[in-house]
């Protein structure tokens, strides 16, 4: 369903970014520093977003296609050297007499709330702040006090909404500049922006008719842009992934193997939790952590049949958790598991299970046989 983006409108799109962007930085330093209060290094989303014109293959109600074009989420896009200056190329200034005015969006590490500004040279100001957008149009998020946008740490899906607020006032015309980040659209498929593992956000928004879809990963001309994350973020460490035997015995130790991998290569933790009333179990323990990735191992003992279903979490040493992972187990009796012959030398351990041995005193070489009732 989405449009693809055309190269010949990219390349437009950098020439109007040259001639009239920078123009407009030059010109209204004032409003861009009484509009943004957070200086750029202190919020960690960087990149770019293009805003193609709209999907359909109608128009805006204006009668003309006027799709927003390039959303920058940090004004450290254009000053890669941190002199202070614009840089030249897609910038547009000559990184030495253009002065950077400090802007960003910033999402909390501990919640996942977005707020700050991202800016358009074509319509201005992209806010994720209520006191400026309003309260959104619908759900989620369009009433109370609190975040209109939000990133879920475990799930690394985005929900709500985003505003080019030259879209409120009655010299807006069709276009209220509201943003929706993820949602269904009206042939009934679902859109949206999700974090991948790389720390880079990828997907779509809709931004109605006239803004159109909003791509947070572009690639113009064979070359990548994206919006993605700072070096000072905490993700989450992914679900774990739980090894075990379909099925144990009562009263027999089961071993479970657990692994989780986390973004950014934090130490982490992993928490089982048996669900019968027994104590957690913390790899490798409650208070120490283990490197990325590393599989450890845990068994637990039920002394009731049945299926039986485990959770696991993994958390690294920043304090984020991921998701809970399950695990499922039916647990049977065992019977007398007698031996298979007169051979065998009786020694557990050898591979052979011999005549004197059975599972009970020797599960390593003897298998179970369940009683018949």
């Amino acid at each position: 369903m989405k449009k693809k983006i055309s190269s010949n409108l990219l390349v437009l799109a950098g020439v109007l970014f040259f001639v009239f962007g920078f123009s407009f930085f030059q010109q209204n330093t004032t409003l861009l520093k009484t509009k943004v209060a957070d200086a750029a290094s202190t919020d960690n989303l960087v990149g770019w977003a293009w805003a193609n014109t709209p999907q359909s293959s109608g128009t805006p109600t204006t009668g003309t296609n006027q799709g927003v074009g390039w959303i920058s989420f940090n004004s450290t896009n254009c000053d890669t050297d941190g002199n202070g200056f614009v840089d030249s190329g897609v910038c547009g200034g000559d990184n030495s007499s253009t002065a950077v005015v400090p802007y960003g969006v910033n999402v909390d590490p501990t919640t996942g709330d977005f707020i700050g500004n991202a800016w358009s040279p074509n319509v201005g100001w992209v806010s994720f702040n209520r006191a400026d957008t309003g309260n959104p149009p619908s759900g989620p998020y369009n009433t109370g006090s609190g975040p209109i946008a939000n990133l879920n740490l475990s799930t690394k899906v985005v929900t709500g909404w985003v505003r080019v607020l030259s879209g409120i006032g009655s010299n807006a015309g069709n276009m209220d500049g509201w943003i929706k980040l993820s949602g269904t659209a009206t042939d009934g498929s679902s859109y949206g922006v999700k974090l991948n593992t790389s720390g880079n956000f990828t997907g779509y928004a809709w931004g109605g008719v006239v803004i159109g879809w909003v791509d947070f990963n572009p690639t113009v001309n064979g070359v990548s842009y994206g919006v993605s994350f700072g070096t000072n973020v905490n993700q989450a460490p992914d679900n774990p992934v739980v090894t075990a035997p379909a099925t144990g015995y009562v009263n027999t130790p089961i071993s479970f193997t657990v692994s989780a991998y986390d973004p950014n290569n934090d130490n982490v933790q992993y928490e089982v939790d048996w669900k019968d009333g027994s104590s957690k179990t913390y790899l490798p323990s409650a208070t120490t952590y283990t490197p990325n990735n590393t599989s450890l191992t845990a068994s637990h003992t039920w002394t009731s049949t049945g299926s039986k279903t485990i959770q696991v979490r993994a958390k690294d040493n920043k304090g984020a958790y991921s998701s809970l992972t399950y695990k499922t187990i039916n647990i049977t009796v065992v019977g007398t598991g007698v031996g298979t012959g007169s051979s065998g030398s009786g020694t557990c351990g050898n591979g052979v299970c011999g005549a004197t041995e059975n599972f009970v005193t020797c599960p390593l070489d003897c298998q179970a046989k369940l009683k018949e009732i």
